[in-house]
C-alpha cells in the first residue's frame, strides 16, 4: 500500500510497478471505509501481487544490469 503526498517518487514507483498496489493520496486519507476495502481486496489473493512483484523485480534487475559499465 503507498500513501503519499501527491510526490512524484511515489507515483513513479507505483508506476514501475504497472500501477498493482493501491494508492492513497492526502485527500483520500480520511476515506477509511474505501481504503479498508481496498487493502481487503488486495489480500484476498496475497500470490497474485507477489508473483507480480517478482516478475517485475526480475525484469527491473535485468534493465539495471544492463547499465552497469
Amino acid at each position: 500500500m503507498l500513501f503519499g503526498s501527491d510526490s512524484h517518487k511515489v507515483k513513479a514507483l507505483n508506476g514501475l510497478y504497472n500501477n498493482i498496489f493501491p494508492y492513497f493520496s492526502i485527500e483520500m486519507l480520511g476515506d477509511i471505509v474505501r481504503i479498508i476495502e481496498l487493502i481487503q481486496e488486495h489480500m484476498k489473493n496475497p500470490t497474485v501481487y507477489q508473483e507480480k512483484i517478482k516478475e517485475i523485480n526480475k525484469g527491473m534487475k535485468k534493465y539495471f544490469k544492463g547499465n552497469i559499465l
